[in-house]
């Protein structure tokens, strides 16, 4: 990451997100990382929801019969696309988070453009972080109780990675957390796409 930026994270008992699923190779290359994590650098709790992701848009909460509305409409306009990630990084702060970058190409761009303008009227107390201009889209690694000793351990760790990944995004989803407990609202595939239940 170039610069310094605050840790995107709220401390709200309640929060939602609109976001992007990895397919399941990078799937599970996620779930591979936090199990290392755990073991090399004495991590616990360290997975930040169930389901590696991406957010698009965060809000405390939203009008869910009307958004789901809208996402059901919009995703059915949206194809499957690829995305790259390239190393690793820290947003720095008070609740310093670990994360993967994810490219921000001019598809991804424009496509957060769209969400955040067909969305966002049915959101309260949006996350600036999230908005067009100041989002750098991300995979969240590991985030709260992160010490020095924690960064370093995860920087000596994965030095010698690229985490050079091209992941094929053909799922949206609506999740939230809610007094430290994490659930899917809803799960908006794309075109083309399948997905076994």
């Amino acid at each position: 990451m170039v610069g310094k930026k605050v840790s995107p994270t709220g401390d709200q008992s309640q929060v939602f997100a609109l976001v992007g699923l990895l397919d399941p190779d990078h799937t599970a290359r996620v779930h591979q990382v936090w199990k290392e994590l755990e073991v090399k650098c004495g991590l616990k709790a360290v997975r930040v929801a169930p389901y590696p992701h991406f957010s698009f848009h965060v809000a405390q909460q939203y009008r869910l019969l009307d958004l789901d509305a809208s996402l059901t409409d919009l995703t059915r306009t949206i194809q499957p696309f690829t995305m790259c990630t390239s190393g690793l990084s820290v947003f720095t702060g008070q609740n310093p988070v670990i994360y993967i970058p994810v490219a921000p190409s001019e598809t991804l761009l424009q496509l957060h453009q769209t969400l955040w303008e067909k969305t966002s009227r049915f959101g309260t107390q949006l996350n600036n972080y999230y908005r067009p201009g100041s989002w750098i889209p991300h995979i969240t690694l590991l985030h709260d109780d992160i010490d020095r000793d924690c960064i370093n351990c995860i920087f000596d760790h994965y030095l010698g990675q690229t985490f050079a990944w091209e992941i094929k995004v053909t799922q949206m989803a609506v999740i939230y957390q809610k007094d430290g407990e994490y659930g899917i609202h809803k799960i908006y595939p794309l075109p083309g796409s399948h997905h076994p239940n």
